[in-house]
């Protein structure tokens, strides 16, 4: 809001290193963040793959229309 009040609307919020938590991810985007960045840990191929998996139903839930 300070930011709007000083002229400057315009500057895309991100959050970097972002908790994988639903309802944090769910404010950030009502909050009008434009984008956040959660981190992968080093994992095996397959561990990997399921992570991701996690981690698009995650962003699914959220997403907002």
């Amino acid at each position: 809001q300070w930011l709007a009040d000083n002229g400057r609307a315009d500057v895309p919020v991100i959050v970097w290193g972002a908790d994988r938590n639903e309802d944090t991810l769910t404010g950030y985007a009502e909050a009008g963040v434009e984008e956040v960045a959660l981190s992968l840990p080093t994992l095996n191929a397959s561990a990997m793959r399921r992570d991701l998996d996690e981690l698009a139903q995650l962003v699914e839930s959220v997403s907002l229309s």
